[in-house]
């Protein structure tokens, strides 16, 4: 009886998995969406000074660490998913996850 309660509890784990996809696909649209926010402004305006190029190139750098941010959330979903629900996921071989030392060196790396 402990035993299959605990081969199901490894599905909780997919709260987590849904919590760091939910993140990423949060983080990686409103960064899109902030790109393109900031690029139509930017033509818009159709002159950018050098105060302007150096706020600009700002923004750009914290976009793109919202893309980042949203790719780790995403690798944390798919290495969870991978160690404990199932490994049969179509994931390029670099992404490949067999233990939780690996998603850390993912992570890390």
């Amino acid at each position: 009886m402990i035993r299959a309660l605990l081969n199901r509890a490894r599905y909780l784990v997919l709260v987590a998995v849904a919590g760091s996809l939910l993140a990423a696909v949060a983080r990686l649209v409103y960064g899109g969406l902030e790109v393109a926010f900031v690029v139509v402004d930017t033509i818009a305006s159709a002159s950018v000074p050098a105060k302007g190029a150096k706020a600009l190139a700002l923004v750009l750098i914290e976009l793109v660490d919202l893309f980042l941010l949203g790719t780790v959330f995403l690798i944390i979903a798919l290495g969870l998913y991978e160690l404990f629900i199932s490994d049969k996921l179509d994931l390029p071989h670099w992404l490949v996850i067999r233990t939780l030392d690996d998603l850390k060196h993912k992570l890390i790396g």
